[in-house]
């Protein structure tokens, strides 16, 4: 098939010690909760030409979006390879409040939350950035 998406384990590694906190596969069945770790996924040139690319006014969660949309398209396949396929260090932008504001804007784009879920979401997200807070 030219739209197939491979997948496969990621394996996640702590900056400060170098030491693994997980490795992990995440099936795009799970998306709601989990997005596929986009490192340790090929997708065919095809399916970018021909069914779409990257929504780029996502600035960081452009791959999450991406995903939905191709778990949506009856022509895309998903074939899982149970191995390690990417390291992955902790850090950078996809830990951010900024990531999370976005992904919460994501899922309400395609009804996988409700508008109250969202705003309750958004003012937390908004206030631990304004402020600061990391814990509830």
């Amino acid at each position: 098939n030219p739209y197939t998406i491979y997948y496969g384990y990621m394996r996640t590694i702590d900056n400060s010690n170098g030491h693994e906190i997980r490795c992990a596969i995440n099936h795009p069945e799970y998306i709601r909760e989990a997005m596929i770790n986009h490192p340790a996924t090929f997708v065919s040139r095809r399916i970018y030409e021909e069914i779409g690319r990257y929504d780029c006014q996502y600035k960081i969660s452009a791959d999450y979006d991406f995903m939905i949309r191709m778990t949506k398209q009856d022509r895309v396949v998903f074939v899982p390879i149970y191995e390690i396929l990417a390291c992955f260090r902790m850090g950078g932008a996809s830990g951010s409040v900024d990531t999370l504001i976005e992904t919460m804007k994501i899922k309400k784009r395609y009804g996988m939350m409700t508008k109250m879920q969202y705003l309750a979401a958004m003012c937390f997200l908004v206030a631990r950035k304004v402020f600061g807070y990391y814990t509830i």
